[in-house]
């Protein structure tokens, strides 16, 4: 492949590989798990009105699929902490922990929770999720054309088996880059479907649990009622 070739699928491949990149960083942000990607646009204010990035005034770490536990460096940037992180993501569920080690009450972390997926919020993701990729598409059959047209440009002249390699070459890129794409779109479809399955289940499982207690009660006050007509008949 002719040097000219190479250097101008690289340029397409940065190209491509760039929208990507930022589709699954709007994927990170249409949150289900809890993903460290989500918490890069929180930019935390102090007092003194000086801005960070979250990593530079707290540890983040991941508690389990759905929660992150973040402790602040300086207990004094709690609130602003979890104003910075509310303004990202309102849909964040935040509780502030005392550790049972904890000496004193500032010493507090933070501990962030996903938000559950019902049938309201599985809908709305899932529109997301296919708005992300259909911009995402449109952004890069825009690149593959334009790129198409300089290779054209750049092969004028040349033997027509080598203008064949080319195109071949920049097809294959741009397949390549659009699989990837594809794969994140399924992949997050598939985990807002696992975590809506997940509420569902859980909902039924509440619900039995309501019906156990509810027959229980009511056994109860059967047998009260029992040994309150045995008394009269007494």
């Amino acid at each position: 492949m002719r040097k000219g070739v190479k250097t101008l699928i690289d340029e397409m491949s940065a190209k491509l590989g760039g929208y990507a990149v930022l589709l699954g960083y709007r994927y990170a942000n249409l949150c289900v798990k809890a993903e460290a990607m989500a918490l890069l646009p929180v930019m935390v204010i102090d007092e003194e009105k000086d801005e960070y990035k979250l990593e530079e005034v707290a540890g983040v770490m991941l508690l389990n699929e759905y929660q992150f536990k973040i402790i602040p460096f300086d207990s004094k940037l709690i609130f602003h902490i979890c104003k910075a992180i509310q303004q990202v993501h309102p849909e964040f569920k935040q509780e502030l922990i005392k550790p049972e080690n904890a000496e004193n009450e500032e010493d507090r972390h933070i501990i962030c929770t996903m938000p559950e997926v019902n049938k309201d919020r599985r809908d709305a993701l899932m529109n997301l999720v296919d708005l992300c990729y259909k911009d995402c598409d449109v952004q890069m059959k825009k690149a593959f054309a334009t790129y198409q047209e300089k290779l054209v440009a750049r092969m004028v002249g040349q033997p027509e088996p080598d203008i064949d390699e080319g195109k071949k070459a920049v097809e294959d890129a741009y397949n390549q880059h659009m699989d990837m794409v594809k794969a994140y779109k399924e992949n997050k479809e598939k985990e807002i479907e696992e975590a809506y399955q997940k509420y569902l289940t859980e909902q039924q499982a509440k619900e039995q649990r309501q019906n156990e207690e509810e027959q229980a009660r009511g056994e109860g006050v059967g047998q009260s009622l029992n040994i309150n007509n045995l008394n009269k008949g007494e």
